[in-house]
């Protein structure tokens, strides 16, 4: 016991918190992003498959790493108390631990928090669609995102494009998009924030 909190057994931790990750090849950068993520519950995408999702990071494309997750979420959309990390693992290592990253996404309070950049990638005439920010990073950035199981699936279920269309464009204008919050089963509103886990 510390400070006065009980401690929180460490399968109880792995069990409220996946993450997701694509990888097509087992590159250095995947090799030390596996290392850092031995204490996450993970699941590793696309092992084995073809890229398709364009020539990244320097042009459009990624839609592959939508697709895949859209597949792989399924199976647990409906576990609500289920905290999902998306997260590159090519540029990408784990700064802290699973204890860190729930606390600190639960201090934050909402049920989707994308990475935010200071960059708006790939369509820069759709800045002026962006909320304005007081401080921090305007920007979506689909390099890494969190959030409960059911909201992320209901995001990702929005996807019907090719696996070499643009993931950050996909993410971006259902961000930007007012009629996306309204009906009768409106997308979750997301947050934009600098990753809290991770170091790149």
């Amino acid at each position: 016991m510390s400070g006065g909190t009980l401690a929180v057994p460490w399968h109880w931790l792995q069990n409220k918190l996946l993450v997701f990750t694509v990888a097509t090849k087992e590159t250095d950068g995947f090799h030390r992003f596996m290392r850092t993520a031995k204490h996450f519950n993970y699941t590793v995408l696309g092992k084995g498959e073809e890229w398709k999702g364009g020539e990244l990071p320097n042009s459009i494309g990624g839609g592959q790493k939508v697709r895949l997750l859209k597949e792989g979420i399924e199976s647990y959309a409906d576990q609500e108390d289920l905290v999902v990390l998306f997260v590159e693992c090519y540029d990408v290592i784990f700064a802290g631990g699973p204890e860190e990253l729930l606390k600190k996404f639960r201090e934050a309070n909402h049920k989707v928090i994308f990475a935010a950049d200071g960059l708006i990638w790939p369509d820069k005439r759709l800045a002026d669609k962006y909320p304005v920010v007081r401080s921090g990073k305007r920007f979506l950035s689909s390099g890494g995102f969190i959030g409960y199981a059911p909201s992320i699936n209901r995001i990702v279920q929005q996807w019907n494009l090719q696996d070499n269309d643009d993931d950050q464009l996909f993410y971006t204008k259902i961000y930007i998009d007012p009629l996306a919050r309204v009906g009768s089963n409106p997308l979750p509103h997301f947050f934009l924030l600098e990753m809290m886990c991770c170091s790149s």
